[in-house]
C-alpha cells in the first residue's frame, strides 16, 4: 500500500531467520556508551545480548524482560539498533507487533535516534515483551 503512495522500500526485516543479521545488541547500564547508569533516563533494567532477553522464533522477534538482579540493576532485556547496518536520514517506518495483553498499552518502540548525523532504529522494552512480526523502512 505504501508504495502506492510514492514511497520506495529500502529495508525490512521480515524476521525470517534464526539470528539477528540486521541488528545490533548494545549491552550494559549505559556506562559503556558515554552516559551515565541508566542510560541518562533512569532507565532500571540491564539490556543483554542472551537468548532469555531477546530471540527470534516463527518468524518473530521477541524481546523479553526479565525481573532479576543483573549487573547492578534488578530488571534485564534488549535493546537493539540497526546501525552500520541501517541508516537513514529520512523515510517512514512501519511496524507489525504487539505486547502481552495483560501489561502496559504503550509499545516499546523508539524511532531515529541520532548521534551526529547518524539516527538508528532501536527497540527498547522494560515493562512489557514485545513481539515484532516484520519491520520495513519506505524512503
Amino acid at each position: 500500500m505504501s508504495e502506492k503512495l510514492g514511497w520506495e522500500l529500502v529495508w525490512q526485516d521480515e524476521f525470517d531467520k534464526e539470528y539477528l543479521d540486521k541488528w545490533q545488541h548494545q549491552v550494559g547500564r549505559g556506562e559503556g556508551y558515554g552516559l551515565p547508569a541508566g542510560w541518562g533516563n533512569d532507565e532500571l533494567q540491564c539490556y543483554t545480548a542472551r537468548p532469555e532477553n531477546s530471540y527470534v522464533t516463527e518468524g518473530k522477534l521477541i524481546i523479553q524482560a526479565q525481573k532479576e538482579d543483573y549487573n547492578g540493576a534488578n530488571y534485564t532485556s534488549a535493546r537493539l539498533r540497526t546501525i552500520n547496518k541501517g541508516d537513514w536520514l529520512y523515510g517512514r517506518f512501519e511496524i507489525r507487533a504487539k505486547s502481552q495483553k495483560d501489561k502496559a498499552s504503550d509499545l516499546p518502540f523508539g524511532c531515529c535516534q541520532q548521534k551526529g548525523e547518524r539516527r538508528y532504529l532501536e527497540k527498547d522494552t522494560m515493562e512489557l515483551g514485545l513481539r515484532a512480526e516484520k519491520l520495513i523502512l519506505l524512503n
